[in-house]
């Protein structure tokens, strides 16, 4: 099972074989890099995404740095295949700077470079850095800052909300708004979201 996070590395690659890894927002950093290594040595991660989890895991944490290191190796591997990766870094919605990497998939042998390069060389670490709780602390902070933008552009927009709802309730809810009305509410785009 992989983790949400990667949810964009495997839009990016075009194809993935993993679920999800569950996540619990109370879960530690050390039990998420304990299930982490433990995925990714049963998995068919390389010994250089490995290494780069140990060291996180005496670290406490993901530093950019290293899920960059993780990215660029991916983007290597696939060029080392013979099909053409690409890397950039980007701030999300939240402020959190994530170095991201991306492949030709215009044939099903591409989609396999990409997902065997995505395996062997970072989806863990990258993972782990976009949901480890420092991360994760970042993305809540953001939401409840944009909630009152939310809220108000669904009323605008007809839908009626709750007093109690949390941030994440009206994220939810402008997802469904926008899902409902083939993007003509777009509140999660007005707010500026980004995976949530």
């Amino acid at each position: 099972m992989r983790l949400l996070t990667v949810v964009l590395a495997c839009a990016v690659l075009a194809g993935c074989e993993y679920e999800p890894l569950p996540v619990d927002q109370d879960q530690t950093f050390d039990e998420m890099i304990v299930s982490a290594i433990w995925e990714a040595e049963h998995n068919g991660a390389g010994e250089a995404q490995l290494a780069l989890l140990r060291e996180a895991q005496s670290e406490g944490k993901v530093t950019f740095e290293e899920a960059k290191t993780a990215a660029h190796a991916v983007v290597d591997c696939i060029d080392a295949a013979g099909s053409q990766g690409f890397y950039e870094e980007k701030v999300n919605g939240s402020g959190l700077l994530v170095p991201e990497y991306y492949s030709l998939a215009n044939t099903d042998e591409q989609t396999a470079i990409a997902d065997a390069c995505d395996t062997q060389e970072g989806f863990w670490v990258v993972t782990i850095y976009q949901m480890q709780p420092s991360s994760q602390e970042m993305r809540d902070a953001y939401l409840e800052q944009q909630a009152p933008l939310l809220r108000a552009c669904l009323e605008d927009a007809g839908y009626a909300t709750d007093p109690d709802d949390t941030a994440y309730d009206l994220a939810r809810q402008a997802k469904q708004a926008l899902i409902d009305t083939d993007g003509d509410v777009n509140c999660y785009g007005e707010a500026n979201l980004d995976g949530f």
